[in-house]
């Protein structure tokens, strides 16, 4: 009861009354506490969604703004890919769809995916797994001597190439390879 006077006349008791609304956000499937995007290629995709439930009795918001910087810096993106919240509905789910997509050949990572509920309580909803698998070649010495090259039976001079030019040669095809002979 707060009593309150108005105009220095008259006390007037009002009576408020209430009561607190739990935060209640969980994860739909309590496996997904560890998301594992898989080991990918340069290139390939993988796309995990999280269903989220809100067990409370008002509608929630969830930002993915704490984790999307070290989001981007894995090449894993959110669905809106903003740091737009999403808002959960009262009693019922929501869905947070995130894509791994790799451009080039990265170490494992474990990143713990941060968001922040309601305006401003930070949580940890799960943490999110992968790799991107690739294979690196380098020659091991500056130069590379093949002596005598011959095509097709005629002799031609020998030649060294530096790892630039051994890389080409690399990328010559099957076919081509199969025309030349080394001494």
């Amino acid at each position: 009861m707060i009593p309150f006077q108005i105009n220095g006349l008259y006390n007037v008791n009002v009576v408020i009354n209430g009561e607190g609304v739990p935060l209640r956000l969980d994860l739909a499937n309590a496996a997904q506490t560890a998301v594992n995007f898989g080991s990918l290629r340069g290139g390939q995709s993988a796309t995990r969604e999280l269903k989220l439930v809100n067990r409370s009795r008002l509608p929630i918001s969830v930002s993915l703004e704490p984790s999307l910087g070290a989001l981007a810096g894995h090449d894993v993106s959110a669905t809106n890919g903003s740091a737009a919240p999403l808002i959960i509905p009262a009693r019922q789910t929501g869905a947070l769809s995130l894509t791994y997509k790799p451009s080039k050949r990265a170490r494992p990572f474990t990143e713990d995916l941060a968001v922040v509920v309601a305006g401003g309580v930070p949580r940890v909803l799960s943490q999110l797994q992968g790799a991107c698998l690739g294979t690196e070649v380098k020659l091991a010495t500056d130069n590379l001597s093949f002596g005598t090259v011959t095509q097709a039976g005629a002799p031609s001079a020998a030649f060294s190439s530096t790892s630039s030019a051994f890389s080409a040669f690399l990328a010559l095809n099957l076919s081509q390879l199969s025309t030349f002979t080394a001494f």
